[in-house]
């Protein structure tokens, strides 16, 4: 029987032991509590990993680390996260060791601090990743940054890693120590999406901010930055599937500050502000399959080379498309360019505004070959400084450059002096907008100043060099060094009447001015790939699309006349739909004979000079290239070199096709 002594110690004995196991869940000295002691959705403060661990094995959330919260024992292995939760660092460091935090399928996490510190932050030394976003590219993954809390990589791994799902920064930091970028993509998260609506993303030393391989992105706010110093931008796109747009306020800088490579999509709004610290604010690049593509409406770009820098891809390969129809684009070095197009298919309109910084007269920039990985390499070749440079080294495809609005300061240059000859040579067409400054064309560019109507640009300086037209618009200093004024003729004023002479008519109070016959510019292109054929065009839309199929262009070859004026003869246009080739002939006989044979009447394609001996377009056959019909392949050129050069070769001369009111570079 049990004594009353003892009985009376029992509530004592009941109240000890269950402060033991209040002391045993709570954990003091470190020691993990019992796996039972967190539940499904409910809240939980951890010490530890293994804690923390536990809670996430149970979903429980929101959780919290716990003051204090040891770092003396790094994961072990990967935490991972398969539900909907709230990770709150409260000032604590959560250390990772080798492992990571994965956001599996289905999970969604969020990650704060809400201390008053705001020091919480969560690292690893994985080589790999310290956060990755789902694990497959179809996981259906979610997380979250927000305030003071920060994710960081101590080695040279991604802090964060996106393989699928959905990533926003809201706030709070993304940061490594370098080497690798602070955030990424994967390139097989084609379906992945990031959102930048506040926050910092920094890379380390030698790499940068984000490197967005596939996937949708949208940095709409925050600061998005590379360790300045390793020339390596802020920002890389690149490839087909990926795609990013810089708006809202977000600011990007880098040495580079935006880089857009192998077919990535890019879009530039609003009062987003990219920084080029000590290269170009925005480059893009194709590849030989696929160019990018890059649209600029609004924002501010500026670099100190140059406020954009477009180079192509090789002679074999496929260009950029960039339409610049709003924003400030600037070169803010002394001197810089706003614009340097190396190749790409360039287009500046609407509320556009380019600058540059040429700093004292004779100031120069110089730039040699560019290379992808985005730097100089070869030897520098300078040119003036300008607001637009359009430039072709030969290993570059042929740069085309439309300028149709917007505002220009700092002058344009077309080319540079020993580079961008023959095919490659750059074409600039100038159909309206302001320019303030001169506009030069060095050898071998071919530069047309407004349109056969005599509309065009208002430039408030000279127009100068070889192949240099100006056919409408206003040019103040008028032009000089070889260029041309093609303009209308102005109407002739009407004769004062002698003494004693009545003037027979009044004149009418709006005479109608003479207008001096219009003309069109022949373009030519060539199809290596069908038949080696050649194409002549007038249309600029046209030429866009061909040279997007494929064709290389080889530059303005001469001037007709678009209507009928005396003496001249309409020059018709053929297509065979068997094989894609194009013919062009003045004979009316020839045309309808070849219409006989399935070729496809396109119609006028332009009007030919007079006869001028000086003025011939020669017209060859290769019998040793059979296509449909038995016809051969021709070929039409105003040079008689090339003419004597395929002659020499096996060519068949066959005669003049027709004749032109001025040639370009024919010699």
């Amino acid at each position: 029987m049990e004594s009353a002594a003892a009985r009376s110690h029992r509530p004592i004995v009941f109240a000890l032991a269950l402060i033991c196991v209040f002391l045993g869940v709570v954990g003091f000295g470190g020691e993990a509590r019992a796996e039972g002691a967190f539940s499904e959705g409910a809240p939980a403060q951890v010490a530890n990993v293994d804690e923390l661990a536990q809670a996430l094995a149970v979903k429980a959330t929101p959780i919290t680390l716990a003051e204090a919260f040891s770092e003396s024992t790094p994961a072990t292995g990967n935490l991972v996260v398969e539900y909907a939760a709230e990770l709150d660092l409260n000032g604590e460091t959560l250390d990772l060791g080798a492992s990571s935090l994965v956001v599996a399928d289905g999970g969604a996490l969020v990650v704060l601090d809400g201390s008053a510190g705001a020091t919480g932050t969560i690292t690893s030394e994985n080589s790999s990743q310290t956060l990755r976003v789902g694990e497959r590219a179809e996981d259906d993954a979610a997380f979250t940054l927000e305030d003071h809390a920060t994710i960081t990589n101590s080695t040279r791994g991604v802090a964060l890693l996106i393989e699928g799902g959905s990533a926003v920064i809201a706030g709070g930091t993304v940061v490594n120590a370098g080497g690798k970028p602070a955030l990424a993509s994967s390139a097989s998260a084609t379906s992945a999406t990031l959102s930048i609506t506040g926050g910092t993303v920094m890379s380390g030393p030698g790499s940068c901010g984000i490197i967005w391989n596939a996937g949708e992105a949208v940095v709409s706010g925050g600061k998005v930055g590379a360790t300045p110093g390793y020339h390596t931008p802020a920002i890389a796109v690149s490839g087909s599937s990926a795609k990013l747009t810089v708006n809202g306020n977000a600011e990007v800088s880098g040495d580079w500050g935006l880089v857009a490579l192998f077919g990535a999509t890019v879009a530039i709004e609003d009062d987003a502000e990219i920084v080029g610290a000590s290269e170009a604010a925005v480059t893009t690049w194709g590849s030989s399959a696929v160019g990018s593509s890059l649209t600029i409406s609004g924002g501010t770009l500026a670099g100190a080379k140059a406020g954009l820098y477009t180079p192509s891809a090789t002679t074999e390969g496929a260009q950029s498309t960039v339409v610049v129809s709003g924003g400030t684009v600037s070169g803010t070095s002394t001197p810089s360019a706003g614009v340097v197009n190396v190749g790409s298919a360039l287009t500046i309109t609407g509320t556009a505004s380019v600058g540059c910084n040429p700093g004292e007269s004779g100031a120069t920039i110089s730039i040699g070959d560019a290379t992808l990985d985005g730097q100089y390499s070869g030897d520098a070749v300078s040119y003036p400084a300008a607001g637009v440079v359009a430039a072709a080294p030969e290993h570059y495809q042929k740069a085309i450059t439309h300028i149709s609005g917007g505002t220009i300061t700092g002058g344009i240059s077309n080319s540079v002096p020993t580079i961008g000859t023959g095919a490659n040579a750059p074409l600039m067409v100038i159909t309206s907008g302001s320019i303030t400054g001169n506009v030069a064309n060095y050898p071998h560019g071919v530069l047309i100043v407004g349109d056969s109507e005599g509309n065009g640009p208002t430039i408030d300086g000279t127009l100068s060099g070889e192949d240099a037209e100006w056919i409408g618009g206003t040019v103040t200093g008028g032009v000089e060094n070889g260029a041309t004024d093609n303009r209308p003729a102005p109407a002739p004023e009407p004769e004062e009447p002698g003494p004693g002479e009545q003037e027979p008519n009044p004149p009418s109070p709006n005479p109608p001015k003479p207008q001096a016959p219009a003309t069109v510019t022949v373009y030519r292109l060539y199809n290596r790939y069908l038949n080696g054929a050649h194409l002549f065009t007038v249309n600029d839309n046209e030429l866009e699309d061909v040279i997007a199929a494929g064709w290389t262009f080889e530059g303005a070859v001469f001037t007709e006349y678009a209507t009928q004026v005396e003496g001249s003869t309409p020059v018709f246009r053929l297509y065979n739909p068997y094989n894609g080739d194009h013919f062009f002939t003045k004979s009316e006989d020839e045309a309808q004979s070849l219409e006989g044979h399935g070729w496809t009447r396109e119609g006028t394609a332009w009007y030919q000079a007079k006869a001028q001996s000086d003025h011939e377009v020669y017209r060859l056959y290769n019998p040793y290239q059979t296509e449909y019909a038995g016809l051969g392949n021709h070929l039409w050129t105003a040079s008689l070199n090339e003419r004597d050069t395929l002659v020499h070769l096996g060519w068949q001369g066959e005669g003049i096709g027709w004749y032109f009111v001025r040639v370009f570079r024919a010699k």
